[in-house]
């Protein structure tokens, strides 16, 4: 086969494919477009023409009326012109799709599909109107007989329990009368088919008839705290005051009859609030009403408890006033006794006067407690105030007292023990002097022997303190406390000064080894003036130590520690 019939065989081919696809194409768009003209049949036997001739027998008039005659003409727009347009596209759209010229067959069947789309919405906003008036139609008419049916129930619930909506009740007959003429008109609008009147009459009938029905279920509780309730605590408050007035009982800075007195006005107040149904106001004056209340039940809870505190308080008062007065009396007079032996801080006879005083005060205090019950004129919450404050004076001051009976108590026991104190300080001073006679020293520094003396001196004071006809018990123990610090100074120089007397008698002992030693000789002849003519015992170990350390190094330590350790022995 030459090239030239390849070239024609293939345009042959190429042909075929392009046919074969608008073939198709135009077979698509011929199911598209019978889709489209049963659509078409499906809204005229939609039977809306058939919906149109039934809504007009409602009687309709007013804007209602207006406004299905724009929907009747739409849909005559619809089906006579706007419908008949679009069958007449469709024909032709399915006539083209036999030819082959896809080109023009696709612009009709766009222009068939914008149709389409109007058609949709015209016919969906058409039947949605119409569906707008038939419901609005029943729900009027139902809303007509809703409201009549409520309205016969209103005027007999106002009639058959009128006592409990006391004042209001006239209000509310007024009010549910001005409803049903409102009603009368509504049902008038509906009746004659207005629909679009008759809605804005029953947006407001409704709003104000749920309104009526709300205030009929919350007056009978508003009457029954009015009338009931309140009065009821009112004449409980006035009875309990009066008999509280009665039995002696002052309220702290509170005037309960004028309080009650204004409950009354309040209460009237909200009556008459009430009759103008001004429910808010009648709350508000409710509420203030019982808050009102409740305080003074408070305060007359409050003051009863106070007089049960105040006369069992004043009872356990006066017994324990009792007991610290016992108490201070019993001191007193063991101050007056202890003040015959012993000399003291005179602060604390005075202290013993000056509770003595302060509890004459309580006295009285209590004294007039109890005139003011039997006057009548006590204020029992303010008074358990002052009986706390009583009864912490009382246990301060027999806290105080009893501190002094303790400090008193012990003074025999310390004039017994100061002269233990002054017998052993006597015999450390003896201890002390036998010991140091018993050395044989051939005397003692000076600066020992005075301080010795100084010692005796104080231990002869203390004993002159202590065998006074009164003893003073500060002097005795600052003295004493003296004292027992100077005998131990005084024993530690006496065991200082004995330690060194004895090393010294050592260290010549120890010196006797090197006699031949020139510089030993002289140490101990400087050591032994020093000891013998001075008596002063740590110079002389100091001069002969030093020598003998150069020849046995440790010399002067060893000993010492060795006479260190008999002294210990010895004690």
């Amino acid at each position: 086969m030459t090239q030239i019939g390849h070239i024609v065989i293939g345009l042959i081919v190429v042909v075929a494919v392009v046919y074969l696809l608008i073939f198709i194409l135009q077979r698509w768009t011929a199911h598209q477009v019978a889709k489209m003209a049963i659509q078409q049949q499906e809204w005229q036997d939609a039977g809306t023409r058939d919906r149109i001739v039934e809504d007009r027998k409602m009687s309709l008039m007013g804007q209602t009326l207006a406004d299905f005659k724009t929907l009747e003409a739409q849909f005559n727009q619809f089906e006579e012109v706007d419908l008949g347009a679009a069958k007449e596209q469709t024909d032709k759209v399915l006539f083209d799709t036999k030819g082959i010229n896809f080109w023009e067959t696709k612009r009709q069947f766009k222009h068939l599909q914008q149709q389409m789309a109007v058609l949709d919405e015209q016919f969906e906003h058409i039947n949605a109107g119409l569906q707008k008036l038939e419901t609005t139609d029943a729900e009027h008419k139902a809303a007509v007989k809703e409201l009549e049916s409520k309205y016969k129930d209103l005027r007999k619930t106002l009639l058959a329990k009128n006592f409990t909506f006391g004042e209001a009740l006239d209000k509310l007959e007024d009010v549910l009368a001005a409803l049903e003429d409102e009603f009368a008109d509504f049902t008038k609008l509906t009746e004659d088919g207005d629909h679009a009147a008759a809605s804005s009459v029953y947006e407001t009938l409704a709003m104000e008839t749920n309104q009526l029905e709300e205030r009929m279920v919350a007056i009978p509780e508003l009457v029954q705290k009015l009338d009931q309730k309140i009065p009821a605590q009112q004449s409980e408050l006035q009875n309990t005051y009066d008999n509280m007035v009665i039995h002696g009982y002052n309220l702290q800075d509170q005037d309960i009859q004028k309080e009650l007195n204004q409950i009354e006005t309040d209460r009237q107040t909200a009556k008459a609030a009430l009759a103008e149904l001004t429910l808010k106001t009648v709350q508000s004056k409710l509420t203030g009403m019982q808050a009102q209340i409740d305080q003074i039940y408070a305060s007359f809870e409050q003051e009863y408890n106070a007089s049960l505190d105040v006369q069992k308080g004043l009872e356990t008062l006066q017994a324990f006033l009792g007991h610290v007065q016992e108490q201070n009396q019993e001191l007193s007079t063991m101050v007056s006794q202890y003040s015959e032996n012993y000399i003291f801080d005179m602060s604390n006879a005075e202290a013993v006067q000056g509770w003595g005083r302060k509890l004459l005060t309580i006295e009285k205090q209590l004294d007039d407690i109890q005139l003011s019950i039997a006057n009548q004129t006590i204020v029992y919450s303010k008074t358990q105030g002052h009986l706390q404050m009583i009864e912490n004076e009382l246990k301060t001051i027999e806290a105080d007292q009893l501190h002094l009976f303790d400090n008193l108590k012990i003074l025999p026991e310390i004039g017994r023990k100061a002269k233990e104190n002054l017998e052993q300080a006597q015999e450390e001073l003896r201890t002390i002097h036998r010991r140091v006679e018993r050395q044989g020293l051939p005397g003692v520094p000076s600066n020992y022997l005075n301080f010795f003396d100084q010692v005796v001196s104080r231990v002869e004071k203390l004993s002159d303190v202590i065998n006074a006809p009164r003893i003073n018990v500060d002097e005795f123990q600052r003295q004493m406390s003296v004292v027992s610090a100077d005998l131990d100074n005084l024993k530690e120089m006496t065991k200082q000064m004995l330690e060194a007397a004895q090393l010294t008698g050592s260290l010549v002992r120890k010196a006797n080894q090197y006699r031949d030693n020139a510089a030993i000789g002289q140490a101990v002849q400087q050591a032994q003036r020093e000891y013998n003519q001075f008596y002063n015992f740590d110079q002389a170990v100091q001069i002969l130590g030093q020598q003998l350390d150069r020849l046995e190094p440790g010399t002067t330590a060893r000993l010492q520690q060795q006479i260190q350790q008999d002294y210990l022995e010895f004690s």
